[in-house]
């Protein structure tokens, strides 16, 4: 009012009092300033360092495939030292204040195989890093990286490139690992721990590059059954139950597209897998190329077959500790009494599981209910001669498998297998599993687990010329899966393409 009194005065030819000027230059002062003062505050948000977890970085090397261990002893020996067949391969991570809202695809829908273990209980089919995340490939990917440098996605922290290699048959992983450090009772010390997986065929005729993705954490165990209704259920956030009891739950996701040099990178957006810090997304940005140049390229690839046979060493020196035979003893009778108590049933079936290397009892052992742990049991201790401590601890695997075959057969004459029963027989198996009376047969002709094994993917390939395109899609991605599917092969292409694909493989011999 006071301003508008004064403009309307000075139009009448009424000066100015040198009061009223110095009230009005004073208003104004402190208009601007407060006008400033309201400006400068998401200035300096906006260049206030993103605040991020505490984490460590670093990239491994290992002989074999993608969500795979160490296949067979001396496979790091067989590998391709050559560095100029080696690609280049780097990971670079930001932390990212906002995710992208739209634009780019969902990880979900290039999720070929997904599995998620809980406290060893249960095996889920949803990944929430699958659900959640999105990907960018080709020049999308390379436009993410434009876009991440112009900030749209609001603050970032970059952590820079971590690097390695890939000869062939070689696993290049970046892992990244909380700063935090739990106690699990099944591991012991453990941490939180992403795992980015980049593999590459053995041979020349096999897919390129598989990308794959692993998160392990340590949550509350889940809840037990119970006729208490005033019982409360373990809380869902990551700690402990008021037992004080962790789990570990693993989620391994396979999926169906991969960096290559002529294509480009692929970013993957994945939720804020750490907690801590204002970050609500971290990107991996991954990318290869061919050797170069770079004169620290041979070095690289000299330091990945070390890793490798070191890897390989090591495992080696695992299994020959577990086949003691002062140990083994001790450990088989245990394992042989713990089969007859309820309690006990689940963790001696994995004990001797991973002891034999059968992987579909181990799966089996999982995911079962009690009855069926309890048939399980029942046929394995019946085989009473495999728990001899004079038998070598590989020589359990087949009559383990085997058992864990013919007790799924049985149960399936009498009702449907449940889900998760299934699953882990497509697992291991692939489109056999489908069926209890391939299954059956194939046990039944098999005199031992490599034979078992080598019938499985000789029986998928096969499954490649059959005239049902799913039966077709499903072998595909089980040998895909391992790296063994044929190179050029589609699934669903027409049928000249796909004879000549495997007519290319037969003519190969047989090598991928």
């Amino acid at each position: 009012m006071l301003l508008r009194s004064r403009r309307i005065s000075r139009r009448r030819g009424v000066d100015r009092s040198p009061v009223s000027r110095k009230l009005c230059l004073a208003i104004l002062a402190s208009a601007l300033f407060w006008a400033q003062a309201g400006c400068a505050t998401p200035r300096q948000d906006a260049t206030r360092r993103l605040g991020v977890p505490a984490l460590e970085a670093r990239v491994e090397h290992r002989a074999g495939s993608t969500l795979g261990g160490i296949e067979s002893q001396g496979q790091a020996a067989r590998l391709n030292a050559s560095p100029e067949e080696a690609l280049e391969v780097s990971f670079e991570l930001h932390f990212l204040e906002r995710a992208p809202s739209g634009g780019y695809e969902s990880l979900r829908s290039h999720s070929r195989l997904v599995a998620v273990e809980r406290g060893g209980e249960v095996i889920e089919t949803a990944s929430a890093l699958a659900a959640g995340g999105r990907v960018a490939r080709g020049d999308a990917a390379l436009q993410f990286d434009a876009d991440v440098a112009k900030g749209l996605f609001g603050r970032t922290r970059s952590l820079g490139l971590a690097r390695g290699v890939l000869p062939r048959g070689v696993t290049s992983t970046l892992l990244l690992d909380s700063a935090e450090t739990l106690e699990s009772p099944e591991r012991g010390a453990a941490r939180k721990e992403l795992r980015v997986e980049l593999g590459r065929g053995e041979g020349p005729t096999t897919p390129e590059l598989t990308l794959a993705l692993t998160l392990e954490d340590l949550l509350s165990a889940p809840a037990k059954e119970t006729d208490d209704p005033q019982a409360g259920a373990p809380r869902e956030t990551p700690g402990t139950t008021a037992t004080g009891e962790r789990v570990l739950r693993r989620e391994s996701v396979l999926l169906d597209l991969s960096p290559s040099v002529e294509d480009g990178p692929v970013a993957l957006v994945l939720p804020a897998p750490f907690q801590g810090g204002e970050a609500r997304a971290l990107a991996v940005v991954v990318r290869v190329a061919a050797a170069g140049g770079d004169p620290d390229h041979a070095v690289r690839v000299a330091g990945a077959l070390a890793q490798c046979g070191a890897a390989e060493a090591e495992a080696t020196r695992r299994r020959a500790s577990v086949g003691a035979p002062e140990a083994r003893t001790h450990e088989l009778e245990a394992a042989a009494l713990a089969l007859g108590r309820e309690a006990d049933r689940r963790a001696a079936l994995l004990f001797l599981a991973g002891m034999g290397g059968a992987r579909l009892c181990g799966d089996v052992a999982l995911c079962a209910d009690g009855p069926t742990l309890e048939a399980l049991a029942s046929r394995v201790r019946a085989e009473s001669p495999l728990l001899l401590p004079s038998r070598d601890a590989a020589e359990l695997g087949w009559p383990l498998e085997s058992a864990t075959a013919r007790t799924l057969v049985a149960l399936g004459a009498e009702a449907p297998l449940a889900p998760e029963l299934v699953a882990a027989l497509v697992r291991n198996t692939g489109e056999i599993g489908r069926s209890l009376a391939a299954l059956e047969d194939l046990v039944r002709t098999s005199p031992g687990l490599a034979e078992y094994h080598a019938r499985i993917e000789a029986d998928n390939l096969i499954f490649l010329e059959d005239h049902n395109p799913a039966v077709r899609v499903r072998a595909f991605d089980w040998l895909a899966a391992r790296g063994r599917a044929p190179a050029q092969y589609d699934p669903l292409a027409p049928v000249k393409e796909r004879r000549a694909a495997l007519a290319a493989l037969e003519g190969a011999g047989g090598e991928r």
